[in-house]
């Protein structure tokens, strides 16, 4: 049985991460994956400054694998300077997802200076909630990709090609949020709004988007969608950008 150690903070001193070759990478990613099976994915692994510990992501989380002795170690990874390594770690994770997102094919709407990437279900209450509150705001440019739930998958089809088929598409995607066209026939359906729906999955796939709507705002990842995560987002952005 795997042992699983919880811990808050594991400082370590050094000067350069231990080297390691490509093939023992790989190795220990397919062992991990096996004693994981399905229920986690390995989306990237590498070795740590500690030698023998490995750095998992597996979506947005950082956890630490130590094979030698089946272990795992959750919590964060600190050098004796302060630096909070996996925090480090998920930056460059987030960092690198949305340099891969394709923002000219997303419903953009607004044009101010904070920005906000959406992942949505049309007919989530979390992503119709969300939706108010940022129509709210006059200071985000938008940028949303819409996805399928694990439910009612023929009807949010139907409604994300519609909306991807309107010349118009930030309005007609706030018309279906809103509830305006929840009893209405979608018609008029075009073969490019299939298109770029399709392209809208493969740019949720790439940000590891579950079956709840997932937002960046201003390259900080808010999984918790509401109006107090949405304010402390904007806040935090506008404090980084007085730093600087």
């Amino acid at each position: 049985m795997i042992k699983i150690l919880l811990i808050v903070a594991l400082a370590v001193a050094f000067t350069a991460p231990a080297a390691f070759a490509a093939d023992d990478l790989s190795a220990v990613k397919a062992s991990l994956q096996k004693i994981l099976k399905d229920s986690t994915p390995v989306d990237g692994i590498r070795a740590t400054p500690i030698e023998g510990l490995y750095e998992v992501q597996t979506d947005y989380d950082i956890i630490y694998y130590y094979p030698k002795g089946d272990l795992f170690f959750l919590g964060q990874l600190h050098s004796v300077d302060g630096k909070d390594l996996t925090a480090a770690a998920r930056d460059t994770v987030i960092e690198k997802t949305i340099a891969s997102l394709d923002l000219t094919k997303a419903v953009k709407s607004g044009s101010g200076k904070n920005v906000v990437i959406e992942f949505l279900d049309t007919d989530s209450p979390l992503s119709r909630n969300s939706a108010a509150y940022w129509k709210s705001r006059s200071d985000v440019t938008r940028y949303a990709f819409l996805f399928l739930p694990e439910v009612n998958q023929a009807d949010a089809t139907q409604k994300s090609e519609w909306i991807l088929s309107q010349k118009d598409k930030s309005a007609a995607l706030d018309e279906v949020l809103s509830g305006t066209h929840d009893q209405n026939a979608f018609e008029g359906v075009t073969e490019e709004g299939r298109n770029l729906f399709k392209e809208h999955l493969q740019n949720t796939e790439k940000a590891y988007v579950g079956d709840t709507p997932l937002f960046f705002v201003n390259n900080r990842l808010v999984l918790k969608p509401d109006p107090e995560a949405f304010d402390a987002a904007l806040n935090e952005g506008e404090q980084q950008a007085e730093a600087k």
